[in-house]
Formats: structure tokens, sequence, C-alpha cells
């Protein structure tokens, strides 16, 4: 799955694969830095994760206001 990107605010979330069984991860990148803040059991439950945010964010993001 593709990473999703907002270059309004120089962000892109996606998945990498880390260590040396490739196991799925979660990243932030923001400017130069790119930081892993999850790794996934499997590639198929990342792809779950990635699919809901996407979605998420095409329904309009956050609601209340809150971060």
């Amino acid at each position: 799955m593709a990473s999703l990107k907002n270059d309004q605010i120089g962000m892109e979330i996606g998945i990498t694969p880390i260590g040396a069984f490739k196991q799925p991860a979660l990243y932030i990148q923001e400017g130069n830095q790119k930081r892993v803040v999850a790794q996934f059991f499997s590639k198929d439950k990342a792809e779950m994760f990635m699919e809901a945010l996407k979605r998420w964010d095409e329904a309009g993001g956050n609601d209340n206001g809150q971060t």
C-alpha cells in the first residue's frame, strides 16, 4: 500500500519493512526525519491499518477539534 502524504504540513505516514525478518512497521516522516512508531505482526494487519487510516483521512479526520 502506498503511503499517505500531506504536503501542507510536510508529513508522510506509511509502512516499511524492518529487522532481519522484514516485519512491517508504521513510520512517520517529517522533513528528513523518518521515525518508526509501531510494528505489526503481519503485512495484512499493516495494510488493514493503512486502509482504515486512509478512510479516516478521506472522511475529514478528527471531528472533535482536539489533537
